[in-house]
């Protein structure tokens, strides 16, 4: 694996541990309690069930999936793909998909969608746009209202239509359409 990747899995882990730590009753459990150092081992069903639990309202979705996935790698790793763990059980997917469902239309649904802008902080970005491009005008400096404006366009267009950054740089005059 890439280094990059490599540490976000590290950093994963030592979430996943974390938050078992730091939930009720977890303050006496120690890496190995929940993170088994045998080759072989697996990692409970209920810590994963738990993690989850813990984590609805402090991650956002992809967090909480990109952590059961590191796990999932560690485990793989050190069994030599023996060892998948309780990952694809029916109450780790049901717990999962209760995540998405309860994550669903929120910022921490759409983490990654229209850069996680509330309401408030796209009608700033909006605002601060067209002032600049108002001030650009009143200079006689056409490209930069021009510019400004589109910024401001571009922002309205990224949060209403939840784009990604990717998607939105990539967004052009053929891809809107004007009418009912």
């Amino acid at each position: 694996k890439a280094d990059g990747t490599t540490a976000t899995y590290a950093e994963s882990v030592r979430r996943f541990v974390n938050i078992l730590q730091e939930a009720p009753g977890g303050e006496a459990l120690e890496w190995e309690d929940i993170i088994p150092e045998d080759d072989m081992a697996t990692i409970r069903e209920d810590d994963v069930l738990q993690f989850i639990g813990q984590a609805v309202n402090r991650f956002c979705t992809s967090t909480v999936e990109g952590t059961l996935a590191a796990l999932a790698d560690l485990l793989k790793r050190r069994s030599g793909g023996a060892v998948g763990g309780p990952f694809g059980r029916h109450r780790v997917v049901d717990a999962v998909k209760g995540l998405r469902r309860v994550h669903c239309g929120s910022t921490k649904g759409n983490k990654r969608t229209a850069f996680a802008m509330t309401p408030a902080l796209a009608t700033l970005a909006v605002r601060q746009a067209l002032q600049m491009a108002d001030e650009a005008a009143r200079n006689g400096n056409r490209k930069k209202e021009y510019g400004h404006t589109r910024d401001a366009l571009w922002y309205v267009i990224s949060y209403v239509a939840c784009l990604r950054k990717s998607e939105a740089i990539r967004v052009c005059g053929r891809d809107l359409t004007v009418g009912v």
